[in-house]
């Protein structure tokens, strides 16, 4: 049971990184896609852990080190040491990336 615990907290975990990570784009006028590429911090076509700690770092979102671990495993399930586009972008269109720009205080277009 607490294993199961776990994984249900890393899913709210993971859902809630994804969405500040969506809200990032939003408050940046990125899509899903631009973003991908906004987040490969060395330019090499794809996002690795590394880009995703160092974007996620310079972007200042609040995210730990264990939560953008959680995030890239959850985006990179087959460990393949990149995110793939399709998934990242399919992850982030589904995210309320509004939800945490309004907590903050964050007004978004109707």
């Amino acid at each position: 049971a607490a294993a199961e615990g776990g994984v249900e907290e890393d899913a709210a975990v993971v859902d809630r990184c994804v969405d500040i990570v969506c809200a990032s784009l939003s408050y940046n006028r990125l899509t899903p896609d631009e973003g991908y590429d906004a987040f490969d911090s060395d330019d090499d076509g794809r996002v690795s852990e590394a880009d995703l700690k160092s974007s996620v770092s310079a972007l200042r979102l609040e995210m730990s080190t264990r939560q953008v671990s959680a995030l890239y495993r959850h985006l990179d399930p087959s460990n393949k040491g990149f995110i793939d586009r399709e998934k990242w972008v399919e992850a982030l269109s589904a995210a309320d990336g509004d939800s945490v720009l309004l907590s903050r205080g964050v007004a978004t277009t109707v």
